[in-house]
């Protein structure tokens, strides 16, 4: 089951949650955010974990993070790919944030309910041990060195609420746009430029569905896949606009701080027009502000550009240019050094990291990435355990 193995935490978790079938294992995700934070706090304090980083469709070499950094000021907008559960991904994004110096964060998953009081105690100069206990109560302990490294940057929460997700399962993305996009303290109206009212593609929804069901191991009945591809297109397009909500914070705060560029000029330049109604399309930030990008962090998923975020910053976008950098890891078997690159002389090509993303019958080079970082797997159990074991132990009962 390769999506549902190799993709397992870029999808299914949230998805589960949404759909109210896994509200045990959506919960032992969240407390095990401190565990992970602590499994990558070493590589994230000492030099970053080893990582094989190429450019899409090419495959150009890129030597290092200083180098990826270089070419990530380049855009307004970096959407950050990961698989959720690996450490060596934490501690990249910590070291990425760290050289990119962004000028707003945000992340999948921490949710736009739970931002304001982190902002309120990251205002107040709560101590680290504060804001760490903050995170490991919210679930994302992860995400806390890579908070950390831009200390002073605005941070939006991306994460939906159930019901805005079973809103969208039970009716339609463009139906939980508005209201999830209230929830996040912006105008509902402002929903209309993400284009959810138009059908999706057949041949995407079909993909999607699909993969929906793979993510979940079998487990989704059919009729229930058309409202789990709804959600995924609301998340895509509420993450989008997180994305957005922290630029914007950061140019006011910017412009605060420089008195160069109010936060209404900032509206105005990202609104186009300032009304605040979302009629407008973003531009690109006054060249008097000088920031890095504004950086979303999300499941790998959600950072293809073909169908996922950046797919939907093009259309509410369309004049802020946008990176995507998907963190992947090297396949099942491959045995790796102790720094966690891949061994010395191996005949590995990082086309075999990229072949889950490969479009049917295609190169992994046709992935929808512009960059791709791959890394050593994390250890895990087989996801699909949890959905088979109901089954098989039904089977031993007498």
């Amino acid at each position: 089951m390769r999506y549902g193995r190799d993709r397992w935490g870029r999808v299914a978790a949230v998805g589960l949650a949404a759909a109210g079938l896994a509200t045990g294992m959506a919960a032992g995700l969240a407390a095990g955010g401190a565990a992970l934070a602590q499994a990558g706090g070493a590589e994230a304090r000492s030099a970053a974990p080893r990582a094989l980083i190429v450019t899409l469709p090419g495959g150009a070499p890129v030597p290092d993070l200083d180098a990826l950094a270089a070419l990530a000021r380049g855009h307004d907008l970096v959407v950050l790919g990961e698989i959720h559960d690996n450490p060596r991904h934490h501690a990249l994004q910590a070291e990425l944030v760290r050289r990119l110096a962004p000028i707003g964060l945000a992340y999948e998953m921490l949710k736009a309910g739970d931002a304001p009081a982190l902002a309120s105690l990251r205002r107040s100069g709560a101590p680290e041990a504060e804001l760490r206990a903050a995170a490991e109560a919210g679930g994302w302990a992860a995400y806390l060195p890579s908070m950390l490294a831009a200390p002073d940057v605005p941070i939006a929460g991306a994460g939906l609420s159930r019901d805005m997700l079973r809103l969208a399962i039970g009716d339609s993305a463009a139906a939980a746009i508005g209201p999830a996009l209230r929830e996040a303290g912006e105008p509902g109206e402002a929903g209309a430029v993400y284009g959810l009212d138009a059908p999706p593609d057949a041949a995407a929804q079909a993909q999607v569905e699909a993969e929906m069901a793979e993510a979940h191991c079998g487990a989704l009945p059919v009729a229930m896949l058309p409202g789990m591809a709804e959600a995924q297109r609301l998340r895509d397009a509420a993450f989008a606009a997180a994305l957005l909500r922290a630029r914007r914070a950061g140019l006011a705060l910017a412009g605060a701080r420089t008195g160069s560029s109010p936060a209404g000029h900032a509206d105005r330049e990202e609104r186009g027009g300032g009304d605040g109604t979302g009629g407008g399309r973003e531009q690109a930030a006054p060249a008097r502000v000088a920031a890095g990008p504004a950086i979303l962090v999300t499941g790998d998923g959600h950072a293809r550009r073909d169908r996922g975020v950046p797919a939907y910053l093009g259309r509410a976008a369309p004049g802020l240019s946008t990176l995507s950098v998907a963190m992947v890891e090297w396949p099942d078997g491959v045995s790796f050094a102790a720094d966690g690159s891949a061994p010395g002389g191996s005949d590995l090509d990082w086309r075999a990291a990229l072949a889950p993303w490969a479009p049917e019958g295609g190169p992994a080079e046709a992935a929808p990435f512009d960059i791709v970082i791959v890394t050593a797997r994390a250890e895990r159990e087989d996801p699909c355990a949890g959905f088979a074991k109901p089954a098989q132990d039904q089977a031993r009962r007498p």
